[in-house]
């Protein structure tokens, strides 16, 4: 996949499914980083940076449950790198082949979570909804 097709993946991806309303040029500027090192200590990982705005990051994981006890601190350090890059949104996307089971445990997790502010998201899909091929 080139480029240009890469960043209409994602675009779409982030319009469709997570259900994104950026502008359109939001979509003009689109950074992939595989395995960032602000995340460095998690398998699987991707972060896409766009249009100076949204920051995603998505983990792929087999058993969603062991990622639990590090979902708070995901989310705070994924706060901390939006707020210090001035971005303006964080989304989390886990994706898990039992996306069913895992949505409701990990967003009811996430409802409870002190620093919550309504510019960070949580989003559970299952690996095949992924469009991303450079993920493992």
């Amino acid at each position: 996949m080139n480029t240009a097709e890469n960043e209409k993946t994602i675009e779409e991806f982030v319009r469709g499914p997570l259900g994104c309303n950026c502008p359109a040029k939001v979509f003009e500027q689109i950074e992939q980083i595989d395995s960032p090192a602000e995340f460095e200590d998690l398998a699987s990982t991707n972060l896409v940076k766009i249009g100076g705005l949204l920051l995603l990051l998505t983990l792929k994981v087999d058993d969603w449950q062991q990622l639990q006890p590090q979902l708070e601190s995901i989310f705070k350090r994924g706060i901390n790198l939006r707020d210090s890059i001035g971005y303006n949104r964080f989304r989390l996307v886990v994706a898990t082949a039992d996306a069913k089971h895992a949505e409701q445990s990990l967003k009811q997790q996430f409802d409870t979570f002190s620093e919550l502010d309504e510019k960070i998201h949580l989003h559970v899909i299952t690996p095949e909804e992924l469009p991303y091929t450079n993920i493992h």
